[in-house]
């Protein structure tokens, strides 16, 4: 989602705790108790849900579309969501042909892209951004940056890739999805985001926040960080193009 490192994380939350509820620095054996107690929460969260994840990832990485599925929610688009249908079938048209689908853009309106590449950080848990309305661009969380717009080329920016959709959502659903992400714009990238606010991101919080506003809550395990394989597992979710 690209992750920082643990220390970085650490240093956040260990800031946090120096100062009391009543803004007087604490004595110093508090201060030590609260940080080796963050730190030890902290650390035991992140090596957990990353001992979890590990194979789990190489699993998602190598599954299959399941084409079945992928059709079963075209039809089902068609019906219910014909605004979605004919984004999707319009792209499925122009692949191969147009500049957009030679450029390794992926999805339309709403969708969620998700790769498992890491380059640089140290919590290896991928990227994860949703699809402008045009589907030229995408809405991405990215560290010293904040959230910002990105050329969309994710099959060849990344190694790894999949396409989401969200299961039953209507074409008023993606565009409020990628809406939400786009008024984001400008905010800043913090590992240290909680799901309970709306001012700084990474980027799988953005992702699930901007359809969770639509109510889809799209954490898999519900746990306090939404990586981008919780978006990927959730069943809520279908991966309708990867990379395997």
């Amino acid at each position: 989602m690209y992750f920082m490192n643990k220390s970085f994380l650490l240093s956040s939350i260990v800031a946090l705790g120096l100062i009391g509820t009543s803004g007087v620095p604490m004595a110093y054996a508090q201060v030590d108790a609260q940080v080796n107690k963050a730190k030890i929460q902290i650390e035991q969260e992140m090596e957990k849900k990353q001992r979890e994840e590990r194979q789990e990832i190489i699993n998602l990485i190598n599954e299959p579309v399941d084409q079945e599925a992928v059709k079963k929610e075209i039809e089902w688009m068609k019906k219910n969501a014909p605004d979605k249908y004919n984004q999707v079938i319009s792209g499925q048209q122009a692949k191969g042909v147009s500049a957009l689908a030679s450029s390794g853009a992926l999805g339309t309106n709403g969708d969620i892209l998700i790769t498992y590449d890491s380059e640089s950080s140290g919590w290896n848990h991928g990227h994860a951004a949703i699809v402008r309305w045009d589907g030229e661009y995408i809405i991405e969380a990215w560290p010293g940056e904040g959230v910002r717009y990105y050329v969309n080329n994710w099959k060849t920016r990344w190694k790894t890739w999949k396409g989401l959709w969200v299961k039953g959502a209507m074409g008023e659903d993606y565009t409020s999805a990628q809406s939400y992400a786009r008024a984001q714009i400008g905010e800043p990238y913090s590992l240290t985001a909680t799901k309970g606010q709306s001012s700084k991101w990474y980027c799988s919080l953005l992702v699930w926040k901007a359809w969770e506003n639509r109510g889809f809550d799209l954490d898999d395990d519900g746990g306090i960080i939404v990586t981008p394989s919780d978006l990927d597992q959730d069943s809520e979710t279908i991966t309708y193009a990867s990379s395997n």
